[in-house]
């Protein structure tokens, strides 16, 4: 009773700090830094502070880290040898420090490693309670977002800018990019699902703002997801199939408004040039631009993969001999830290999948599973591994919580 109770307290006291974690991690920003810039989220200014007080708060109770999958303090550093290795690599074959590899990619896996940290220490000083209420205000916050962005998209539509300045013409929220928006979505989708009795108050704004992304690679994911999730917990297809009516009825109460306003775009949906959610024609065309652009870069990168298989070519080779990102997590890593940063990485995901699904008694980790495999079919469309609400819920699920006497 006393530990319960300490547990309580803690959770009260953290409680602010992990609210605004929640919103603050998905709010994105990108600083002028090198020639492709550094995209940071604003928790990333917060999230210094956040791991220096709960490392205190771990040493002054005493709790030290337990994890439900061994070894995962092994798995970390052994990746981030790896990184650190291939920053080298590319800085001799580039024969330059490269800000992208030096700044994104390698400080950026170390930002990865501390979101995972602090997940794990919410977990573990504040237990259940605690991730239960971070989880609420980062599904509150995702779903508050997606519903002004889908209102706001009529308007948008017709303008393409904001007051501001930032021109877009899908959704986006505030993650400055439809894709990563669109993956945030899913994720809070799957959770919602798993997690929340009254689905209904977040499934329709996140459906809708879903749609509205025209990500291809978030509605693919969001399918699989779906699909794994619905297996493990087939009582939430009845709230899933309501909640889901309500959000068509959005999408075509809004797109209806949007043709209303401006009725040229029927002829640009067919032309490609103006998606509106899903219904473009390049959005819908396997053969479109974007999709054999994408196909070229991938067989481009797959003939670079037998010039250094083992340890590959190194941090920011990519981006800087062909000036654009790879649209491949996978692919990334096998070309710039070779078979075995890929299999280190992928070992860990899957390893951890695993020791998810064994816990699938705490609904948190069933979303999970979902979330972890939608991820991993993301990625192959595009390069999500750097999204740190993924990490840092990664670290909550696969800690165990301050309750249990022992790991799982």
């Amino acid at each position: 009773l006393l530990k319960k109770q300490a547990d309580g307290m803690v959770a009260a006291r953290m409680w602010p700090l992990a609210a605004i974690l929640a919103v603050m991690l998905q709010v994105q920003a990108t600083l002028p830094l090198g020639s492709a810039g550094v995209r940071i989220a604003l928790s990333d200014l917060f999230l210094p502070m956040l791991l220096i007080y709960s490392a205190l708060c771990i040493l002054r109770m005493r709790r030290r880290f337990q994890w439900r999958m061994p070894g995962v303090e092994w798995w970390l550093l052994g990746i981030s040898v790896v990184m650190s290795a291939s920053l080298l690599i590319g800085h001799e074959r580039l024969g330059r420090w490269s800000w992208w590899a030096l700044g994104n990619k390698w400080a950026g896996w170390f930002v990865l490693v501390a979101y995972f940290m602090v997940g794990g220490a919410l977990v573990r000083l504040g237990g259940t309670t605690l991730r239960a209420a971070f989880l609420r205000a980062f599904l509150a916050c995702a779903a508050i977002v997606a519903l002004l962005n889908s209102l706001a998209m009529p308007w948008l539509f017709g303008h393409y800018t904001l007051p501001f300045g930032v021109e877009f013409d899908r959704a986006t929220g505030a993650m400055q990019n439809s894709n990563a928006f669109g993956f945030l979505v899913v994720v809070a989708v799957l959770l919602a699902i798993a997690t929340e009795v009254r689905i209904w108050l977040y499934l329709p704004p996140l459906v809708t703002a879903l749609w509205f992304t025209a990500s291809r690679g978030a509605l693919l994911a969001f399918t699989v997801g779906i699909t794994i999730e619905l297996a493990l917990l087939p009582g939430r297809v009845v709230p899933l199939l309501k909640a889901s009516a309500i959000a068509f009825l959005a999408i075509a109460v809004l797109t209806a408004l949007s043709v209303a306003i401006d009725p040229h775009m029927l002829s640009e949906m067919k032309s490609g040039d103006a998606p509106v959610g899903f219904l473009s024609a390049e959005r819908l065309n396997p053969e479109g631009g974007t999709i054999r652009e994408r196909e070229a870069q991938n067989e481009h990168a797959i003939s670079l993969i037998a010039r250094a298989p083992i340890f590959g070519q190194g941090l920011g080779y990519i981006i800087e001999k062909t000036g654009v990102s790879l649209h491949n997590s996978l692919l990334w890593l096998i070309i710039e830290t070779g078979l075995v940063g890929a299999v280190l990485v992928t070992g860990f995901l899957a390893t951890a999948l695993r020791y998810l699904f064994l816990g699938r008694s705490d609904l948190f980790l069933i979303g999970m599973v979902a979330v972890s495999v939608a991820f991993m079919v993301m990625s192959v469309t595009g390069e999500f591994l750097y999204q740190r609400h993924l990490w840092l819920l990664l670290g909550m699920a696969l800690a165990v919580p301050s309750e249990a006497p022992r790991a799982v």
